[in-house]
């Protein structure tokens, strides 16, 4: 099924690929161990059970899961999938606990834009392309791979993979466009015209109970979007209850846009705020998206693609276990202003193109916003799910 819906979409002219990233225990099969090193990857502790201690197996010497190595496996419309372990300059596998180190160091430094420094970012995110994206760079060129979507273990889930760059091409987004997939049997990769669904946007502005910072740009995002999408624009600071009978069952409307406040604290409780009230998590997971299907889920709110180890990618990974085809998320705490300026120009794509792809016209959003701003305010966006 993978590789039949990857034929298919081959046909759209963006030429897609599945890139895995996992990682995978170390037997230390390949090497000899160093006797002289403090890494306990390099140097394990004896197997006190051997036949001679001081000579360890080390075919079978079970390392931490901190030294799992980083392989990576490509998935293209040519059903042959390329499979590679990581190794650095140094010819080192590169690690678990080094990955997930520089990836949440990169979340840190790009989510944060009150800095003296803010090009700090640019070493981590060089290094990261180099382990993530260079090493099938040349496979990704040589099928003129276009569009490429990401299934992560936990760790790299909040990843803001629009911002990864090198220093010869830049971001990546200016040679693909990117987005996550929580799994395969949870996507439906149907392919189908955006174009053609009614949008139903929802907006909150103020906050009574419980109380919030007002929202004052979110009146002018939800009119703009509106008008574009020829849409109703009138449900903006609804009572809590005629929310969630909007959103319970939406009859038919096959993109729906939340715009507003929402947090997901480190102990997995997910809020989407209104003006009365709330939504939960659990709330999403009870919503009838899958008959009729919702095409795509827009939440211009912060960090509703955050999730945890029980959450996985927060909001927008509840959102796709209840069948909506693709969501746009947000990874951390925007501007107000920055989302209704990123919402209006992603939203103006998606019509401007005779066949619009959601992962392209997000693609080329985030471009065209990158080339004048920090990607604090354009790499927070991701796809999750179908990028059709």
């Amino acid at each position: 099924d993978l590789i039949i819906a990857l034929v298919k979409f081959k046909f759209t002219g963006v030429n897609p690929a599945l890139l895995y990233v996992t990682f995978m225990p170390d037997q230390m099969s390949e090497r000899k161990r160093d006797r002289k090193s403090l890494d306990v990857c390099y140097n394990p502790p004896t197997n006190s059970n051997a036949i001679s201690p001081s000579l360890p197996n080390l075919e079978i010497t079970k390392l931490p899961d901190s030294c799992d190595i980083l392989e990576l496996t490509l998935v293209t419309a040519n059903g042959k999938p390329t499979y590679i372990p990581v190794k650095g300059q140094d010819g080192k596998y590169i690690r678990r606990q080094n990955v997930v180190q520089q990836a949440k160091t990169f979340y840190e430094q790009v989510s944060d834009i009150n800095t003296n420094n803010p090009k700090r970012y640019v070493n981590v995110s060089q290094r990261l392309h180099n382990w993530i994206i260079q090493p099938v760079s040349k496979s990704l060129d040589s099928q003129k791979i276009k569009n490429i979507t990401f299934v992560l273990p936990q760790e790299l889930r909040q990843l803001p993979f629009a911002a990864l760059a090198n220093a010869r091409d830049g971001y990546i987004i200016n040679s693909y466009s990117v987005g996550l997939m929580p799994s395969l049997s949870l996507t439906d990769t149907k392919r189908t015209r955006i174009t053609d669904n009614q949008l139903l946007p929802i907006g909150a502005s103020k906050f009574n109970s419980p109380p919030k910072k007002a929202l004052s740009e979110v009146p002018k995002e939800i009119s703009s979007i509106a008008e574009l999408w020829k849409a109703n624009a009138s449900n903006l600071d609804l009572d809590i209850k005629e929310v969630k009978g909007k959103l319970s069952s939406p009859n038919g409307f096959g993109i729906i846009h939340l715009a507003t406040h929402a947090s997901f604290d480190d102990n997995g409780v997910g809020t989407i705020f209104f003006t009365n009230g709330t939504i939960s998590l659990n709330d999403i997971r009870t919503y009838n998206w899958r008959n009729p299907i919702v095409d795509m889920l827009v939440l211009s709110a912060c960090e509703t693609s955050k999730g945890n180890e029980k959450y996985e990618l927060g909001f927008a990974g509840s959102a796709a276990r209840t069948g909506v085809r693709s969501i746009v998320g947000n990874l951390w705490q925007t501007s107000d202003e920055g989302s209704r300026i990123f919402m209006e120009s992603f939203y103006r794509e998606l019509k401007a193109s005779s066949a619009p792809i959601k992962a392209e016209s997000l693609r080329t959003t985030q471009f065209n916003l990158s080339k004048n701003s920090h990607p604090y305010y354009w790499s927070t966006f991701t796809l999750i799910g179908n990028p059709w």
